[in-house]
């Protein structure tokens, strides 16, 4: 990189503005797709560039991210929040697929660990980070959409996060693959009595109820 590219680039992590928007959920929960979509509605915005593993990364270029990195910084962010949530079961049944937080050196898990009580167990320990992470976000969300619902709710977000392109509205989500950042899924974790009986999967019960989610036995997680 040469020097004159350098000083611009320092000169934009300083001065470039925060992101008039973010949308952030637990990771697992579909957030790459979200950002190809709001991509190709002609929204500029990046998948955990600005808020990645290494803190905030500043840019002229975006005006939002998607990214779950972005939680820790809530509190003190002034743009619109949109709360990003998925099936409990789903996203714990990814989070032990990949064994995530079972391994507290990756530099993507490293921002998480001073959040979660960690048990050992790698199924309590991925409940206890959707609660965490959710209940995190809740406070400064101006909206919330489940990932299932996000070809419909399109409209609303870019309303809320990109006013003039709320007419590319139109796009169909559908053109960007829904697998689009599948990962490796945890066997034998279909159901919420799938999980250990606990009072975690009480709680995740509970909130997954609030979010609209059929969490009663016997309701099978499907994608």
């Amino acid at each position: 990189m040469s020097t004159l590219r350098r000083l611009a680039r320092s000169l934009e992590l300083r001065l470039a503005p925060m992101p008039r928007f973010v949308v952030a959920g637990t990771g697992q929960c579909g957030t790459t797709y979200v950002a190809h979509v709001l991509q190709e509605a002609g929204v500029r915005c990046g998948h955990e560039e600005i808020f990645n593993a290494s803190g905030i990364t500043r840019s002229f270029r975006l005006t939002g991210d998607v990214s779950y990195l972005a939680v820790p910084y809530l509190p003190s962010y002034r743009g619109k929040v949109v709360h990003l949530v998925r099936n409990p079961v789903h996203v714990v049944r990814s989070l032990v697929g990949i064994e995530l937080l079972d391994h507290p050196d990756w530099l993507w898990v490293k921002p998480i660990l001073p959040y979660i009580d960690r048990s050992g167990d790698l199924q309590i320990d991925a409940m206890r980070f959707y609660l965490r992470w959710n209940s995190m976000i809740e406070p400064y969300a101006a909206m919330r959409v489940r990932i299932e619902d996000f070809d419909r709710e399109l409209p609303a977000v870019l309303a809320l996060v990109a006013p003039r392109r709320a007419r590319s509205a139109a796009v169909p989500a559908s053109t960007v693959p829904t697998n689009t950042n599948t990962k490796k899924r945890a066997e034998g974790i279909d159901t919420i009595d799938d999980l250990p009986d606990s009072v975690e999967r009480d709680q995740l019960a509970a909130m997954g109820e609030r979010y609209g989610y059929d969490m009663k036995v016997g309701s099978e997680a499907r994608s």
